[in-house]
């Protein structure tokens, strides 16, 4: 704990509020997707900022915030990602997927595409045969 708070204060102010707003949004998607259907948690908050912040960073913070998640599955993981991504005004997509392995059952993922690129919730490609897209920002 005490490493994670001496690399917090190297970061810089804009990182820091960056790490804070993703660590807001999976703690939000990590209560409410016991609360809500999913159909409800999908939609993207209308206030929007300017791109002021390149994807990479965005899924960086979403990634390190993270670690500070108790049970962080792909799909909060995905969902904060992308809510963050359109409140900093950059398109996504969100994937749900499955993976069959023959008689031993099949798998769910959940992760986030910007730009038709994985960048959160990286797998191989085509692991996953996706079942449900959500795009957010795309002039939608």
């Amino acid at each position: 704990m005490v490493r994670k708070l001496n690399k917090f204060k190297l970061l810089s102010w804009r990182d820091r509020w960056l790490l804070a707003e993703a660590l807001f949004y999976l703690w939000a998607f990590r209560l409410a997707l016991s609360l809500v259907p999913l159909k409800r948690l999908r939609h993207a908050p209308r206030v929007v900022l300017r791109p002021d912040v390149a994807p990479g960073r965005l899924a960086w913070a979403v990634l390190a915030a993270a670690t500070s998640v108790p049970g962080c599955t792909c799909l909060v993981r995905a969902l904060a990602g992308q809510r963050l991504f359109a409140r900093h005004g950059q398109p996504s997509d969100l994937r749900i997927g499955v993976a069959t392995f023959g008689s031993e059952g099949f798998a769910a993922h959940a992760w986030l595409e910007h730009a038709g690129k994985q960048v959160i919730g990286l797998t191989e490609p085509g692991r996953f045969a996706s079942i449900l897209s959500v795009t957010q920002g795309h002039g939608a």
